[in-house]
């Protein structure tokens, strides 16, 4: 109670202020909002397929090189390397892409995968 009577209206004032630019900043952070991703699958430096993830969406995608097989795998809003013939391994290790800009590669069968999201942000303002 007696830290009450020493602040003044004008540190309410303040405090208000800085309350409104927190929850302006914590805005993009919790929308509900979700992009939309896309799959891109390259082959030898050419794409090969693109696909939309959407909920529900399953699908096995196997690209045949000369080094062997991968397999990829599509589900909901993810996608991995199930398997490949190379014997490393790391594209598999890499595990589930979930978000946009994230990228799988196995470099023995030049097969990349990765997501990419809709540009719906903006990314820089010009002054």
């Amino acid at each position: 109670m007696k830290l009450l009577k020493t602040l003044k209206k004008g540190d309410f004032v303040i405090f208000a202020i800085i309350l409104i630019m927190a929850i302006i900043c914590l805005v993009p952070f919790i929308s509900t909002q979700t992009d939309q991703l896309i799959c891109e699958i390259s082959q030898d430096n050419k794409i090969i397929h693109k696909i939309i993830l959407n909920k529900g969406y399953k699908d096995k995608i196997t690209i045949e090189t000369q080094n062997g097989n991968s397999v990829i795998c599509i589900e909901d809003n993810s996608v991995w390397f199930e398997s490949s013939d190379c014997p490393d391994q790391v594209c598999v290790h890499t595990g589930k892409l979930t978000h946009a800009g994230q990228i799988a590669v196995c470099l023995p069968n030049k097969v990349i995968v990765k997501l990419i999201g809709q540009e719906n942000q903006i990314d820089a303002i010009a002054t």
